[in-house]
C-alpha cells in the first residue's frame, strides 16, 4: 500500500492523499506477542511505535475517567471525587473545594456537595444523576 500510494482520505474534507505509515495501526488482544510484531517490522524498515504503558488506567489523560467511575460506584470516596472536581471535566479550583469545606465541615466531601448551597455544583450533580441512572441501566 505505502509502495502504490493508496490513497486514504485527508484531514480537509473530501480529499484524500497518498497512505502513511502513521496511518495504520495493528490492534492486539495483549502486549505479550508485540515484540514479535516489532522484529517483523522493523526488519522490514517499517517504523514501529507501541503505546506499552504498564496501566492504561493510570495514564495521565484516563485518571479522571477512572476517578469517575469509581465516584460513581461510591460517590462517598473523598480523594476519587477531588479528584473528578478538580480535573478537566469540570471547571472547580481547590478554592471551591476548600469553601465547600469551610460551609459544610461534616460528612463527605460528596454529602457537601449535596448538602451545600453553592449553585456552582449543580452541573457536577445533574451528571452524576445522569451517569448513576446509565450505570444502573
Amino acid at each position: 500500500m505505502m509502495a502504490d500510494g493508496y490513497p486514504v482520505r485527508d484531514a480537509e474534507p473530501g480529499k484524500t492523499r497518498p497512505c502513511q505509515y502513521d496511518d495504520f495501526c495493528i490492534l492486539l488482544r495483549g502486549r505479550s506477542d508485540f515484540a514479535l510484531y516489532e522484529a517483523a517490522l522493523t526488519a522490514l524498515d517499517i517504523p514501529v511505535y507501541a503505546d506499552v504503558a504498564a496501566d492504561l488506567l493510570d495514564a495521565p489523560h484516563v485518571r479522571p475517567f477512572a476517578a469517575l467511575l469509581r465516584v460513581l460506584d461510591n460517590p462517598a470516596q473523598d480523594v476519587e471525587l477531588s479528584s473528578v472536581l478538580l480535573s478537566p471535566l469540570y471547571p472547580y479550583t481547590p478554592d471551591d473545594l476548600v469553601q465547600l469545606r469551610a460551609a459544610v465541615r461534616g460528612g463527605s466531601l460528596y454529602a457537601a456537595v449535596l448538602h451545600g448551597s453553592d449553585p456552582r455544583f449543580a452541573p457536577f450533580l445533574q451528571d452524576m444523576e445522569v451517569y448513576r441512572e446509565l450505570a444502573r441501566t
